[in-house]
């Protein structure tokens, strides 16, 4: 799954762009590209960093506090299973770390170039091999 997202769309958005780009924007562009490229490449950095947070903390959580008797009964009934809990983890993980592929996906339409795409597309790349759940996490 998490190849899948994290690989094969941002190969699909590429060919999109490529479609999109030479059918529906065949004019010139006036906008600050490289401006709005820093600012994307500012927000997926932030955003891998988010992730790196959100694992952890995640991670960190495993442990269920001590309750009371009572407590306890209510929130085992709300919560999740550990299977349900690491796939949650996954999903969430694996949607993030496609967010890089999506900003470049807008830049490249806006009139960025494929470099820059190719870039993003990267960090996505990098971002799901960085933080993706290990096995023994997902339990």
């Amino acid at each position: 799954m998490g190849l899948f997202m994290n690989l094969i769309v941002p190969l699909l958005l590429l060919g999109i762009g490529f479609i999109l780009r030479h059918s529906a924007f065949e004019e010139e562009q006036h906008l600050d590209v490289q401006l709005i490229m820093l600012v994307l490449l500012g927000v997926s950095l932030i955003d891998l960093a988010v992730v790196w947070l959100f694992k952890k903390r995640w991670l960190a959580n495993k442990e269920p506090p001590l309750l009371s008797d009572t407590e306890q009964k209510m929130t085992t009934a709300a919560a999740l299973s550990p299977e349900k809990r690491g796939m949650s983890l996954a999903l969430v993980i694996y949607s993030l770390c496609l967010a890089p592929s999506l900003y470049g996906f807008v830049g490249f339409l806006l009139g960025g170039s494929l470099s820059w795409f190719i870039f993003f597309m990267a960090m996505t790349l990098v971002g799901f091999l960085l933080f993706k759940p290990k096995e023994e996490e997902l339990k």
